[in-house]
């Protein structure tokens, strides 16, 4: 019996890395139980960086009397509620 198709296709997309990138992933998600990367590790572990780039939000921090460089990013909620409190409100 053949695999039903997915409500939602997946869309391709090919990418290279560097070897010492991919080897750091790699060793990331391998699974000691499995005594190998599980099957799609690496499809969600993208996903889910996808994800968090777009939901989350950056602000630098120099406004609030911090050194050059430094920032606060996460959820947007979050980043909104930090610079809420720098700010005294």
């Amino acid at each position: 019996m053949s695999k039903p198709k997915a409500v939602t296709p997946n869309a391709h997309l090919h990418i290279t890395l560097q070897p010492n990138v991919k080897d750091n992933l790699d060793l990331w998600l391998y699974s000691e139980v499995e005594e190998r990367i599980p099957k799609g590790a690496h499809k969600e572990f993208i996903e889910k960086l996808i994800r968090e780039f777009f939901e989350s939000k950056r602000v630098p921090l120099e406004p609030y009397g911090f050194p050059i460089g430094y920032f606060v990013t996460g959820p947007k909620v979050m980043v909104e509620a930090v610079i809420q409190r720098l700010k005294g409100e």
